[in-house]
């Protein structure tokens, strides 16, 4: 006899920017096929993709903060370190709750939330992750 949590779907988590549509895309492809998948985009863009991204009043403050500091200055040295301390936080913050919330991970280029440190504790926790790298040639 099976258990319902053998049957669970894992919950998805894509982010955490936005390329071109495609993992908004992505994300809707996989609610199609019954998977409970969130999108988070951190940064917003002047492209809009971020319509199919979680817009809970967390990840809104998270976006106000992290477009922020991507938009302070290097001719502001304090506030951009104080930024990129700020940031950090914000990233480790939202690392733990995914830890809970969450059984895979699907990062797009150059998007993770500590820059690639946290997927040894992804994978020692038991997360699949899944990193979507483009190559220029």
């Amino acid at each position: 006899m099976t258990t319902p949590t053998e049957h669970r779907r894992p919950r998805i988590l894509i982010g955490l920017k936005e390329i071109a549509g495609y993992y908004g895309q992505l994300t809707d492809g996989l609610r199609e096929l019954g998977y409970p998948v969130t999108f988070w985009q951190l940064v917003t863009t002047a492209n809009r993709y971020e319509a199919e991204a979680s817009t809970s009043w967390m990840m809104r403050g998270v976006q106000r903060i992290c477009s922020w500091r991507r938009d302070i200055p290097w001719s502001r040295p304090v506030m951009k370190l104080l930024g990129i301390a700020l940031g950090t936080l914000v990233h480790f913050v939202l690392l733990v709750i995914a830890l809970f919330r969450f059984d895979v991970f699907i990062f797009s280029y150059d998007s993770a939330f500590l820059g690639g440190w946290e997927f040894p504790i992804l994978r020692w926790c038991g997360k699949r992750v899944i990193c979507a790298y483009r190559d220029w040639e």
